[in-house]
């Protein structure tokens, strides 16, 4: 099925509220092969999975945050931007158009 790409930004002060202090950087990783955003700051590195990223960025920015497991997140001169692609369905089938 198609997908459809997306991106999100989210601000450092976002960003800070939804982690739990100043972002320094962020990436996606897949240790042991699962989705994790590891987000560094000044107590080190914390890594979140999907579903504790996505709870904490709906919070702050509301359920859209981040629809799907984002494939990248990079720095940018407004915060961070997160891109990937999907429906937002969560469940790994893009059914619709």
């Amino acid at each position: 099925a198609r997908t459809r790409p997306w991106s999100r930004t989210w601000s450092p002060a976002e960003a800070a509220r939804a982690f739990g202090g100043a972002v320094e950087g962020a990436e996606v990783a897949w240790p042991d092969g699962v989705w994790a955003l590891v987000v560094r700051g000044p107590a080190g590195p914390r890594r979140f999975t999907y579903d504790e990223a996505h709870r904490r960025l709906a919070a702050i920015l509301g359920w859209d945050a981040l629809p799907s497991p984002a494939e990248r997140v990079e720095a940018t001169a407004e915060g961070w931007r997160a891109t990937g692609s999907g429906w937002g369905h969560r469940v790994g089938l893009c059914l619709a158009d």
